[in-house]
């Protein structure tokens, strides 16, 4: 059972660390465009589409990973990649929080400055990502 978890877990991180990486690569492509309506809606069409699918993998994340801690009988036994990639989730979860305000804001906004700091900040994604996948994997070798 951890083992299909574990699997399970490597998945939701995928789709999550993907996503963060295909935002940033938008978010990019954004910046590019001169015109800002082009931008926007590039920006909250496909982007919203991917951070839609980016949340699911989040969700598959927190799900097979509470029951990898529940199967193997806790936490405590894990060393510090562990708890390493704990912290980089929760950052990962904050990131992905604010960045779906930030659509949500640039969405109602005329001028759209929501959309500008969500271009800023989307490179972050992507080293969260980088991170995160390498504590996973030093966590769960």
């Amino acid at each position: 059972m951890y083992k299909l978890l574990l699997i399970t877990h490597f998945f939701g991180l995928s789709i999550g660390a993907g996503t963060g990486i295909y935002m940033a690569a938008l978010s990019a492509y954004a910046a590019k465009t001169a015109d800002r309506a082009e931008a926007g809606a590039v920006m909250l069409g496909p982007g919203g589409a991917i951070s839609r699918v980016g949340s699911i993998g989040l969700v598959v994340l927190l799900l097979s990973g509470v029951g990898m801690i529940a199967v193997s009988g806790g936490a405590a036994q894990w060393g510090l990649a562990f708890w390493v990639k704990m912290a980089l989730v929760a950052l990962i979860i904050v990131y992905v929080a604010n960045m779906k305000m930030l659509a949500a804001r640039a969405r109602e906004e005329a001028e759209p400055k929501a959309a500008f700091i969500m271009k800023k900040l989307g490179p972050v994604g992507p080293i969260l990502a980088v991170f995160t996948i390498s504590a996973a994997v030093l966590a769960f070798q």
